[in-house]
């Protein structure tokens, strides 16, 4: 057995190089006692160099220990436990120690120290990452709202704007065009009861008035279609602000058929489709497929997808029959549904990829926004979107894969 003396300098040894700060004072804050780690926390705080008082040494730190130590009245027990003190040097930042005071007898406490301030400066940074993510939510929830109302505001003016120019011609004009044709079948009894000047007077009046409301009409059908085209644009700049306030296009999630929601988008872009006389072909393999979402988020990727069908062909001088085949079916698995859009119009070379990336555009009208949304919008969805072609003149496939949704 070792000597008792050699057993006291390993316990002194052992206290002594224990990482953290270990002391023993009185009740009036003499230092009796202490390790190296209480050394060199105790060195910078003292104001005169000397460490032989540890209250007059915490005094410039805010906590009154002297006070706490005096008002305990039990014999013997802890009087604190994990007490955060803040010291703040002249010259550099705060530090911060967790203090623990043990009272070992009437007079004489054991008080240890640990050095915290990397602790204590982690949750400062977590506590302002999480004030900065409580007001980057606030400000995302305003501007969802706000996006969410002028979305739908939006969705009327394009609903209106479709109607006007799907109108057929004005019957007005058609039927003044019809009376100034009996005016002229009955120029010759006209002349008898009115005169010829009068008659050829009111005849100039009524093909002036026509050809007025013609060129009226002719007017507001190019406005109307600069009117679209602005709308599709406020629309794809709406969905990708949407995309990065991270909001879906519309919080309203429900179950629809696929093919009405197409259906839905081709009455939409009918009168485009006219215009340029393209067909609308259909094979649809599962009418009945059903998929939940967003109904006007869906929307938006599908007349999208629909209006670069129909633009395609204005990149094409092909005089054949002109169409889009939309053709639904379901994916190998059965648990998913695919929808596709195929023209026979100006295709496209190159990696399609590029054409997802936010800017890149193939028109020359266009800010490369519409498909990087399309893409968002359908990912939103847990589905896939992409494109296929055989190159320049070859047409091009829009496919589009989404989760079937059961009753």
């Amino acid at each position: 057995m070792e000597p008792l003396g050699n057993e006291n300098e390993r316990l002194l040894r052992f206290l002594y190089l224990a990482p953290v700060a270990l002391l023993e004072i009185d009740r009036a804050g003499h230092i009796h006692l202490m390790n190296g780690y209480a050394a060199g926390y105790l060195m910078p705080m003292s104001r005169t160099g000397e460490l032989t008082n540890l209250f007059e040494i915490l005094s410039g730190a805010d906590i009154d220990l002297a006070e706490l130590v005096n008002e305990s009245v039990a014999e013997t027990g802890t009087i604190l436990k994990d007490r955060r003190l803040r010291w703040a040097p002249p010259s550099s930042s705060p530090l911060y120690f967790s203090l623990t005071v043990e009272r070992l007898s009437s007079d004489r406490f054991l008080v240890a120290m640990n050095d915290i301030t990397v602790q204590v400066r982690q949750e400062e940074r977590i506590s302002t990452m999480i004030e900065q993510e409580a007001l980057h939510r606030g400000r995302a929830e305003i501007a969802a709202g706000v996006l969410h109302d002028i979305g739908n505001a939006i969705t009327g003016v394009a609903t209106g704007v479709n109607r006007l120019l799907g109108e057929a011609d004005w019957p007005e004009e058609d039927a003044l065009s019809r009376l100034e044709g009996l005016f002229r079948d009955a120029y010759d009894k006209l002349c008898d009861g009115l005169g010829a000047e009068t008659t050829d007077a009111l005849l100039r009046y009524m093909t002036e008035l026509r050809r007025t409301l013609t060129s009226r009409r002719a007017e507001l059908h190019t406005s109307l279609e600069r009117m679209a085209h602005t709308v599709v644009h406020i629309s794809e700049v709406l969905a990708v602000q949407r995309q990065y306030v991270g909001e879906q296009p519309d919080r309203a999630y429900t179950v629809m058929p696929l093919v009405q929601l197409v259906e839905d988008a081709v009455s939409m872009q009918n009168a485009a489709f006219e215009k340029r006389r393209v067909a609308i072909r259909r094979q649809y393999h599962d009418e009945a497929a059903q998929v939940a979402g967003s109904r006007t988020g869906l929307m938006r990727v599908l007349v999208n997808l629909l209006r670069n069908a129909f633009e395609s062909f204005d990149r094409t001088e092909s005089m054949g029959e002109r169409f889009v085949l939309l053709e639904t079916s379901r994916s190998p698995d059965g648990n998913r549904v695919r929808v596709s859009m195929a023209d026979n119009g100006g295709g496209f070379a190159g990696n399609p990829e590029e054409l997802f990336e936010l800017g890149v555009s193939r028109k020359q009208s266009s800010d490369g926004i519409g498909l990087f949304a399309c893409r968002k919008i359908i990912e939103s969805h847990n589905g896939r979107l992409w494109l296929t072609s055989g190159g320049p003149g070859e047409g091009a496939v829009a496919h589009i894969e989404l989760p079937i949704q059961e009753e």
